[in-house]
């Protein structure tokens, strides 16, 4: 038991497992982490140890942790495929797959993922053997696409699409956010060819009435983007021409903005220098039309890069938009971490708490968070 409050775990033994759940007629709950997954880290000193979180894993499940980069997690992560961390996977006795979840959860919300994986009708492999059988009545394809999105299964946008030709409006709310998760789910270089592509190109304000345009637009840019072969990127203005027929008006926005993300991945002396001034110059043409995720991104490698206090002023700036379009944990992270460079300790303590309490609420880990606020707290 890896501790008193909390699921009691069998670390590391895939074989006792099983038998356990053999003898005692359990289905088994497996994390499958690495060692050096923030999310994977987070889930087990926030959700794991909730003591409601213990309860009930504790009744219905024999629960597992696998390491899938050493012993017997290697042969799991190839057996059962496992990609991303953590891996959240459910097992019946014979070690098949019943149910699947991505990502860090809090305790509430890994509760109801556990209690998806108990219900016949809702957990995703029986709703997986349903479909081979030849069930397709809409409502089953809505409730087997929708788990397929959150499992992270190849075949979601398909099940979507069919779901979606039942429906003589794709335009009702609901439908709109399953269209956005869909596409999202598509593979980059099969987008230009989904007829989801298509729908989102051909009813942008629509959409736009329920889901967030500026997600809808990137998607556009990046099915058009990887509409290029690899191994023939496009030239800016030929890139610039092909975004404007998807996206009028927009082209060389996403195309300096596309310039940008590539000086910012090749790092490194001259390089860091060639991506700042590179910054400077687009934020002052199109502050007003980045997302707050490009804002805070941007504002984050310039708190890494620089200790120019003109520079990090505009840092600061570029992050404040980025919280006034969407305050998230992220943003109010690198807010306190510009306030503490830039010397005005007390606003940095205010937003690294905030920035805390907004990771708490939504299943982040904020580790470097935390050590930035202990750093700033033990100077003053």
């Amino acid at each position: 038991m890896a501790q008193e409050a909390g699921i009691h775990f069998i670390h590391e033994q895939w074989q006792t497992a099983l038998a356990q759940a053999k003898a005692q007629d359990k289905l088994i709950f497996v994390d499958a982490y690495t060692t050096w997954c923030g999310p994977c880290k987070w889930m087990a000193k926030h959700t794991f140890t909730d003591e409601e979180v213990g309860k009930f894993y504790n009744e219905h499940f024999i629960n597992v942790k696998l390491d899938m980069e050493k012993g017997e997690g290697l042969e799991f992560a190839e057996k059962y495929d496992v990609q991303a961390y953590p891996t959240l996977l459910f097992l019946d006795k014979d070690g098949q797959v019943v149910h699947i979840g991505l990502g860090s959860r809090p305790p509430k919300e890994f509760i109801q993922l556990g209690q998806i994986a108990l219900d016949p009708e809702r957990r995703v492999g029986e709703l997986i053997r349903a479909y081979e059988q030849g069930t397709r009545d809409p409502d089953f394809l809505r409730k087997y696409a929708l788990a397929a999105l959150d499992a992270g299964l190849p075949q979601a946008a398909h099940v979507a699409i069919e779901y979606l030709n039942t429906q003589e409006d794709w335009l009702t709310e609901e439908n709109a956010s399953l269209i956005l998760q869909a596409i999202q789910a598509t593979r980059y270089d099969q987008l230009a060819q989904s007829p989801l592509f298509a729908f989102v190109k051909d009813h942008l304000d629509e959409l736009s009435q329920y889901q967030d345009r500026t997600e809808l637009e990137n998607v556009l840019f990046y099915g058009v983007l990887f509409s290029f072969p690899r191994n023939k990127r496009p030239d800016d203005a030929t890139l610039e021409k092909a975004v404007e027929a998807v996206l009028p008006g927009k082209g060389a926005f996403f195309v300096a903005r596309n310039r940008l993300y590539d000086l910012m991945r090749v790092q490194g002396g001259k390089h860091d220098e060639r991506f700042m001034q590179a910054a400077i110059d687009f934020m002052q043409q199109y502050a007003d039309q980045a997302d707050w995720q490009l804002l805070n991104t941007v504002a984050w490698r310039f708190y890494e890069l620089t200790d120019d206090t003109q520079r990090l002023q505009l840092a600061h700036q570029w992050a404040s938009r980025s919280v006034s379009l969407d305050k998230n944990y992220f943003n109010m992270d690198t807010l306190a971490a510009l306030y503490y460079k830039l010397g005005q300790k007390d606003e940095a303590v205010k937003c690294a708490r905030e920035a805390i309490t907004l990771a708490q609420a939504h299943g982040i880990d904020y580790e470097g968070t935390q050590e930035l606020l202990e750093k700033i707290e033990s100077e003053q």
